[in-house]
């Protein structure tokens, strides 16, 4: 994949987060972290992303901040596109475990079934779309 397509589908990716980009609904998705990112951080961190989208250094600091969130899909988002974009092969190892890690603590099995949960669904005080239909509709 291009770094062009892979950087389109990267904006794409916030511009959905954009439709939820209020300060209920980053409170929300920290509820059980220990390290909290201020709402007014991470709504700079995606405009900062969104500015240099070339830049991986951006990704890797959402991915690490997303990771502490019960919102592990934007952790393992914006860690592959930092993986994609770095020319540092050890920070891409670091990032790719990381990933890895949110990827294999989402999986569950039910019954003879596997579930895989990255989101919890987190919503601020203002009725919103679950994430995949906001983000389905940015997509398009």
């Amino acid at each position: 994949m291009t770094k062009a397509i892979l950087s389109i589908i990267t904006v794409l990716a916030l511009c959905s987060a954009s439709l939820a980009q209020d300060v209920d609904y980053y409170k929300a998705i920290q509820k059980r972290s220990s390290t909290r990112v201020q709402p007014t951080q991470f709504k700079q961190m995606e405009e900062n992303a969104l500015k240099e989208f070339a830049r991986p250094e951006s990704y890797e600091l959402l991915a690490m901040s997303f990771g502490n969130t019960t919102e592990k899909v934007w952790a393992v988002i914006y860690g592959e596109v930092y993986c994609n974009l770095s020319p540092d092969p050890e920070r891409v190892s670091r990032v790719g475990s990381l990933v890895y890690q949110w990827y294999e603590g989402s999986l569950s099995k039910q019954g003879n079934g596997l579930s895989v949960s990255l989101t919890e669904n987190a919503q601020s005080s203002q009725k919103q779309l679950p994430f995949e239909s906001l983000f389905e509709q940015a997509f398009l």
